[in-house]
């Protein structure tokens, strides 16, 4: 090592330092020209089982084959059928998989219905090829007559959704026109208007004994989901009755879980109320109301009905 660096210096002219310098860096790149190679020799994988792997495939293939030939032998027993009536049973006699015939029950249980031929061919994933083959045997008429659609569709746009869906066309109301007292109408009844579900009907009904009932029709807007757009569409047909009997809180006796308890009082104003009455005394008239500063004059407005002093 002494004569290689005396030989470094001889020839580059390099001080000791830079010939010790230079003989690191002459190592390290040897180490990294060799590293690849001590890796794969320690650590790397030998991949040396194709026979094995060879049979499992043949394996593999030879179960595919019989199982193919096993579904060819089975005799299938075209004849005629409706899909509205056909048992699972029946259906996979016709040659129809089971998650096929799994996904027919399960429209049909969903108040779905069958009305032509092409209307199965529209159930996802159903083959083309076995439709064909089936279309003979359908005991469906080719077409409706001309003054009855057909109430079965596809998504185009969703495919991975795309399944035949029967649909009950009704008008978006009655013919008879129709009022609906906010503060006597059940969830049943909410459920009459167009637009409202079982989820809104739940969260009229709740909000209204929160509330103690409703002064104004204007408050279902403050139900919890309550799009201006869908308020608007139902307004017309909700109405409140002359004589309500609302629910009041006596503001000067009222606990602290009374008046957090209604929806138009929080926490924070339920703290300023307290505290107004500690220090001012009792609240006398609706003007007291102006004391506390949390609450606006629209607010005021808004809780007057519900409170008695």
């Amino acid at each position: 090592m002494h004569r290689l660096r005396k030989l470094v210096l001889r020839l580059l002219g390099f001080s000791k330092t830079e010939a010790n310098g230079a003989l690191v860096l002459i190592g390290l790149i040897g180490l990294c020209i060799i590293s690849p190679l001590l890796y794969r020799s320690l650590f790397g994988i030998s991949y040396n089982t194709y026979d094995e792997d060879r049979r499992l495939l043949d394996s593999l293939v030879a179960q595919l084959n019989f199982k193919k030939e096993e579904i060819q032998e089975t005799e299938l027993e075209l004849k005629l059928f409706n899909p509205n009536e056909a048992s699972s049973q029946e259906l996979k006699s016709l040659g129809i998989p089971d998650f096929l015939s799994r996904r027919i029950e399960s429209y049909r249980k969903a108040g779905g219905e069958f009305r032509t031929k092409s209307d199965l061919a529209k159930i996802y994933d159903f083959p083309d090829s076995l439709y064909q083959a089936l279309q003979p045997y359908i005991a469906l008429p080719e077409e409706l007559e001309a003054d009855e659609p057909s109430q079965i569709f596809t998504n185009p746009v969703q495919k991975t959704n795309l399944r035949a869906i029967h649909v009950n066309r009704k008008p978006r109301y009655s013919e008879e026109p129709f009022l609906v007292d906010i503060n006597s109408a059940d969830t049943v009844e909410f459920q009459k208007l167009y637009g409202i579900g079982p989820g809104y009907s739940r969260r009229l009904v709740s909000f209204r004994e929160a509330l103690g009932g409703y002064h104004s029709v204007e408050q279902i807007r403050d139900v919890f989901g309550m799009t201006d757009s869908l308020y608007y569409q139902i307004r017309s047909f909700l109405t409140v009755s002359d004589t309500v009997n609302l629910k009041v809180i006596s503001i000067n006796i009222a606990t602290y879980q009374q008046l957090v308890a209604h929806p138009y009082i929080n926490a924070a104003l339920t703290k300023e109320i307290l505290a107004a009455k500690s220090k001012y005394g009792k609240f006398k008239r609706l003007d007291d109301l102006k004391r506390l500063m949390l609450l606006d004059s629209a607010g005021i407005v808004r809780l007057a009905p519900y409170l008695k002093f």
